[in-house]
């Protein structure tokens, strides 16, 4: 496993209207309440977005990726576009919705799921 954290200069941020390497997502909290929080596929060591390890920050501020509001999720699910997705697999084969599968909004859900799996172990 690669060490360390992937640069906040290394993801380009100029604002919520200028949002950069960065895509708007919604994060739904237990209690019910929603916040926009910020997701980017990065690149530390051999992880990256065309990798077959991909490396995806969530954040509520890409400014300066704070420790208590940035998540780091290392997946095999492919970006759209990777060339490990299998090319037969049209974009709406995973059910729907708005995000393509594989997208940063499908994979920040899963990983909280795993998180939830590692403490629970």
């Amino acid at each position: 496993m690669p060490c360390g954290r992937p640069s906040p200069a290394a993801l380009a941020w100029d604002g919520p209207e200028d949002p950069g390497d960065w895509q708007a997502v919604t994060r739904t909290f237990r209690d019910g309440h929603t916040q926009t929080w910020w997701a980017a596929d990065a690149r530390l060591g051999w992880w990256g977005p065309d990798g077959t390890t991909r490396l995806v920050v969530a954040t509520a501020d890409p400014g300066i990726l704070l420790d208590k509001a940035t998540w780091y999720l290392a997946t095999n699910l492919p970006r759209p576009g990777s060339p490990h997705r299998p090319e037969a697999s049209p974009p709406a084969a995973a059910g729907g919705g708005d995000s393509p599968p594989g997208g940063r909004a499908e994979v920040l859900p899963a990983g909280r799921c795993a998180r939830r799996l590692a403490r629970a172990g």
